[in-house]
């Protein structure tokens, strides 16, 4: 999958878009302040388990990413069922 932008917030709430929108832009939209922004891959290892990759920074809102645990919070919330 191509890199897309993201942005997670402080209660764990997060937005993943296009690279071309602007951090800024979505930040404005989202509940509450963000914690941390930058970059995302999603892809599939051999095992077709998922994989979640957050790195680098937005510049338009001064938030780096905070790597893995941006990235487990984005795992959650795309891949495991509350409802289990």
């Amino acid at each position: 999958m191509d890199q897309l932008k993201y942005i997670v917030g402080e209660s764990g709430d997060f937005a993943i878009f296009s690279p071309t929108a602007k951090h800024s832009d979505v930040a404005r939209q989202m509940m509450g302040k963000p914690a941390g922004a930058g970059f995302i891959q999603i892809s599939m290892s051999e095992g077709h388990a998922p994989i979640i990759s957050c790195y680098g920074e937005s510049i338009t809102i001064g938030i780096k990413s905070r790597y893995d645990i941006d990235a487990g919070y984005i795992f959650s919330g795309l891949f495991i069922d509350d409802n289990t």
